[in-house]
């Protein structure tokens, strides 16, 4: 959000892997972005930082970099944080870097460019996500990097530019483009001209996992039985929840309903590993922590249900396979699920008293294949009560 361009400062975040030809060290990256930047010159540039953040390090770190509330930031990341080299598993840039201004604000994330103003002053802060998950809004986290693995690892270039007041960043990104025809630059610009992520109306990203392009909405989709409007997702090697906040009493006759598409399931086998865990969803959280997620499987059974194979979700997901395989796909479907008996079948215990929110969630990381659906006329309804989410 634009509150003042007064002062500008534009801070890039370079974290990716082969994006510009030769970036295969953090010594290769420096000379390149300094390269470039020296076609920009000090009239725009303030000063510049290039810090590298290790996959085995796990604390915040200081850049050292002041910003003030208002500032305009700019990021900008290359590389990848490795989860297991054995297996193919990372968090590309946009999801690995996480920042915050000052310690004791709320974390963020962006896309590997991200243009964005400062909310807050302080000294820019930067981390890779942590070993198991964030704590809370302001940065706690949960896990440190294994300090004997031989499996993890990865890392990140990071340039820092601090602008001068005034900045065009597109226009001076286009100063080496005009010169290099930089990659890098032009993913910059492209940023600028785009525009950050942004939820659904009355929709909000779930903090621990940030922002992303993930959903969009359409006015009148087309199609048999379409719903009137629809929040779409289409996913390409991202994770992201998008909630909707609600406090409703929990009964036996309470159900979710929902109407949906499935275009392409995201997963590529049974989705019920840490290794194969891509799929698309609708979830109903509730007071006592806990989620209950529907989703199209690829080939796992309808009915078949387990807690979320990850660390830090496995004791507060569980996960219901509403509909299998290819048919049906590419068309709109009704659906209607009793919350409570689906509850006490997958959860079990002490049952939950009160429905806080609907989720959406989106995940395409694992196996990094691409995936597509649409969501609409989501409700909860109780006997003669209804409540329209969606």
């Amino acid at each position: 959000m634009i509150r003042r361009i007064a002062k500008t400062i534009c801070l890039f975040v370079a974290v990716t892997f082969n994006i510009d030809a030769g970036a295969n060290t953090h010594e290769e990256f420096e000379k390149r972005v300094k390269r470039h930047l020296a076609l920009v010159g000090s009239k725009a540039i303030a000063a510049i930082k290039v810090i590298y953040l290790s996959g085995d390090v796990g604390p915040w770190v200081d850049t050292g970099m002041p910003v003030e509330r208002g500032d305009l930031i700019t990021t900008y990341a290359e590389g990848q944080q490795v989860l297991s080299y054995a297996f193919n598993l990372s968090f590309e840039a946009d999801l690995a870097v996480w920042k915050r201004i000052g310690s004791g604000t709320e974390v963020f994330r962006g896309p590997a460019a991200h243009t964005f103003n400062a909310e807050n002053n302080g000294s820019l802060e930067l981390k890779l996500y942590p070993a198991v998950r964030w704590l809370g809004e302001e940065g706690e986290y949960d896990g440190e990097p294994p300090l004997n693995s031989l499996d993890s690892g990865g890392g990140v270039s990071i340039l820092v530019v601090k602008w001068n007041p005034g900045t065009n960043v597109a226009q001076e990104m286009n100063k080496i483009v005009s010169n290099d025809n930089s990659i890098w630059a032009k993913v910059v610009i492209a940023n600028v001209m785009e525009g950050p992520a942004s939820a659904p109306k009355g929709w909000h990203f779930l903090h621990e996992l940030g922002p992303s392009k993930i959903w969009s909405e359409e006015a009148k989709p087309g199609g048999s039985n379409a719903p009137s409007r629809a929040i779409n997702a289409q996913i390409n090697n991202d994770v992201s929840i998008i909630t909707y906040g609600i406090d409703v009493r929990l009964t036996e006759n309470t159900t979710l309903n929902w109407t949906w598409k499935m275009d392409q399931i995201p997963g590529v086998m049974a989705e019920n590993t840490a290794l194969s865990h891509d799929y698309l969803s609708i979830a109903i959280a509730f007071d006592n922590g806990q989620d209950l997620t529907y989703y199209w499987s690829k080939e796992m059974n309808a009915g078949e249900h387990y807690a979320c194979p990850l660390p830090g979700w496995s004791f507060r997901e569980t996960h219901i396979v509403a509909r299998s395989g290819a048919a049906g796909l590419g068309e709109w479907i009704s659906e209607e699920k009793s919350i409570l008996k689906d509850y006490k079948m997958a959860v079990g215990g002490k049952l939950p008293e009160r429905v806080t929110g609907v989720w959406l969630i989106g995940v395409g990381i694992f196996k990094k294949v691409q995936g597509a659906g649409a969501f609409g006329d989501i409700r909860l309804v109780d006997g003669e009560s209804e409540l329209k989410v969606y």
